[in-house]
């Protein structure tokens, strides 16, 4: 049996996550892609692409750097992945740079790619610190290790509760079946988690979530609140937090303690049969006594 004053803490997590129950074949993946156009410039176009794959097209104009945050299928933690940034509108004034690609909280640098420049014949490559500067045309891509899936997927066997959605697929021959979370509404907020204090977000019926967790542990004290939107994506994350607040121990003794982490309410008028997607999240209690 749990302590008292950590019980409530994983119960959330638990709650939100049979909400909608998550599968090897029908999950998702957390991409962010830190870039920024030429100084000057108004603006760079480029792709995200996925094992080559063509997953989004987007302009920036921002000449400093900015986080683009982007929700794909997942991917097979078997193979061997790709993800290639693709400029491919380019004027004297408009280069590209690309810092780094991270994909469920796990950063792989610019520079660990390779960029194939002009026709992508591979006769003109930049490596190592020119890999993420586009002066011209061209595509980087950069292979991703497999930490960035994290300890693979669960059991079939284990199966799964629940279906709130109807939308089922069979993946076990013992009849397990698994929920398949919905891609998101056109309106999605990006919101980037900070590892300590006390946050809240709100949102319409009509829009999803995304909660982008900062690269390392959420290593302080720590809360979530969300509140609103049709669903929430919440893919990786690790919890090491420090104590907030006084709690009493099942002894009675009363210590420093830890009530929840993060409390997810989705909208009551939500546009469709509303969701809470959590996948790859990571406790650990350093920081706090067991009485």
């Amino acid at each position: 049996m749990l302590p008292r004053f950590i019980r409530p803490l994983l119960t959330c997590a638990v709650v939100a996550a049979s909400t909608v129950p998550m599968a090897p074949a029908e999950a998702l993946t957390s991409i962010a892609v830190r870039l920024k156009a030429e100084a000057g410039s108004d603006f760079s176009r480029y792709r995200l692409r996925v094992n080559g794959k063509v997953v989004a097209d987007r302009v920036v104009k921002e000449s400093h750097w900015t986080d683009e945050n982007f929700v794909v299928e997942t991917l097979d933690a078997d193979k061997q992945n790709r993800v290639s940034i693709e400029h491919y509108f380019d004027t004297p004034s408009r280069a590209l740079y690309v810092d780094r690609i991270t994909v469920d909280g796990t950063a792989v640098s610019a520079s660990s790619g390779v960029q194939d420049v002009g026709p992508q014949d591979g006769r003109f490559l930049r490596r190592g610190a020119k890999a993420g500067h586009f002066p011209w045309n061209g595509i980087l891509t950069v292979s991703l290790p497999s930490e960035a899936f994290g300890s693979g997927h669960p059991d079939e066997s284990e199966g799964v509760a629940g279906n709130p959605s109807g939308s089922v697929q069979t993946v076990a021959s013992g009849g397990s079946t698994y929920f398949r979370p919905p891609m998101p509404l056109s309106k999605l907020r990006i919101y980037n988690i900070k590892p300590s204090g006390i946050q809240r977000v709100t949102g319409g019926a009509n829009e999803d979530l995304l909660l982008v967790s900062p690269n390392g542990e959420i290593n302080g004290k720590f809360q979530i609140d969300v509140r609103g939107f049709r669903g929430v994506y919440w893919i990786g994350a690790s919890f090491n937090p420090r104590p907030l607040g006084h709690l009493i121990t099942p002894r009675g003794k009363k210590v420093d303690g830890v009530g929840s982490l993060v409390r997810i309410q989705t909208h009551a008028n939500a546009a469709g049969r509303p969701f809470i997607y959590l996948d790859r999240m990571r406790l650990k209690t350093d920081h706090i006594t067991f009485g």
